[in-house]
């Protein structure tokens, strides 16, 4: 993991954009080495993952690009960001916004977002469904997160990133 924090149980991670929790860390040997390998579960239970667990050595860790949550006090700094009119009046191509979303960085999926929004309030732009799709995709990927960090639910979360996207 790029920060090189030691994890332990209990700890939050974000993998594709998703809150988890790790609730063990096992150390196997195999003939070779012995490899420590994260257990961990979603953090915001729903219908469809309320029993889903998942395992990844953690040497694999940056390959998979896990990460840890952002703190409290990058929240401020996120939603200014977030507020800030796009630097870049260009329109996204569909393509490079899903690769940007798969990076599982919130301030990379906040410049996606403004420039969506910007051309979705073009009235002479063709904002496609398709479009449309990746803006709530990008919006639906911070939602955990903001959530998580800032002790919100799902859905303040959601109602605070469209409040400052404006």
């Amino acid at each position: 993991m790029k920060n090189n924090k030691k994890l332990k149980v209990g700890d939050k991670i974000i993998r594709c954009n998703k809150v988890y929790r790790i609730f063990k860390i096992e150390n196997i040997k195999t003939a070779s080495k012995e490899e420590t390998i994260i257990l961990y579960k979603p953090y915001f239970k729903t219908g469809y993952n309320r029993r889903l667990t998942l395992s990844i050595p953690f040497k694999n860790f940056d390959r998979a690009n896990i990460r840890l949550p952002m703190i409290k006090k990058e929240l401020n700094k996120f939603f200014k960001e977030l507020s800030r009119k796009s630097r870049t009046e260009v329109s996204i191509n569909i393509l490079d916004a899903k690769e940007i979303l798969n990076l599982n960085d919130p301030y990379k999926n906040i410049e996606v977002l403004k420039r969506l929004m910007a051309e979705k309030n073009d009235k002479t732009a063709n904002f496609t469904k398709s479009k449309q799709d990746i803006f709530n995709q990008a919006i639906t990927q911070l939602v955990e997160e903001i959530a998580f960090v800032g002790g919100f639910s799902l859905a303040q979360a959601e109602r605070k990133i469209q409040k400052s996207l404006g």
